[in-house]
């Protein structure tokens, strides 16, 4: 999530590690269940596949970013304005709906966020789209183009906070014994919501909802 990028070269994003993102591996896959809600896929939701995930969770979340960066929004709902379970039924269920992102662009998005992993767009469909042809790749990979807005940092030493927005401090209501992450929408799943099956479809197209 953008909570995670970081500044890299100038004008390029780059992302820590993960640091709680899963608790151990298997084979090429993460085990654990925790996340920012608003960015986690349904394979997650679900608790599918005994709790392990691969990559196809990291181009979940590249499709809910860049549809932030377009669309001003997040697409399932914003966890600072929506119940986190709200946001989770969204994730299993709902279509995004889009005002301001192009054909070319809708049609990256709907390919990042298929619900199903298995189907989800991946580095091909990326780097072989056609919404992407004017990227250079290779000049990409060594941080080599120019982003189109780089920011303009001071120079007079310690942090430069003008890019972040300034919010008023809130008093701590939140309760740290149930570990729900706060108003962060950073959360654990296993120990807060119970799946409920029902409803149309089945595999990674929906159908099951949260209560």
């Amino acid at each position: 999530p953008p909570a995670a990028a970081a500044a890299a070269a100038p004008g390029h994003a780059g992302g820590p590690d993960g640091g709680g993102d899963g608790d151990g591996r298997r084979e090429d896959q993460v085990v654990g269940t925790c996340g920012t809600a608003m960015y986690v896929p349904p394979e997650m939701v679900r608790g599918l596949r005994d709790h392990a995930h691969g990559f196809p969770v990291d181009w979940w979340a590249l499709g809910v970013v860049l549809f932030e960066l377009l669309e001003g929004r997040t697409p399932f709902g914003d966890t600072h304005a929506t119940p986190k379970f709200e946001v989770f039924n969204n994730i299993l269920g709902k279509k995004p709906k889009y005002k301001h992102a192009s054909k070319g662009a809708r049609s990256v998005l709907r390919r990042l966020l298929e619900k199903d992993p298995d189907q989800r767009g991946g580095w091909d469909d990326i780097q072989g789209h056609k919404w992407f042809g004017d990227v250079d790749w290779d000049l990409l990979a060594k941080r080599r183009l120019r982003p189109p807005w780089v920011p303009q940092l001071g120079d007079k030493g310690g942090p430069d906070l003008r890019y972040f927005i300034e919010w008023k401090e809130q008093p701590d209501t939140a309760d740290d014994s149930v570990g729900d992450g706060g108003d962060t929408g950073h959360i654990e799943f296993d120990a807060e919501y119970t799946i409920v099956q029902g409803g149309k479809g089945g595999g990674g197209g929906g159908g099951g909802g949260l209560t």
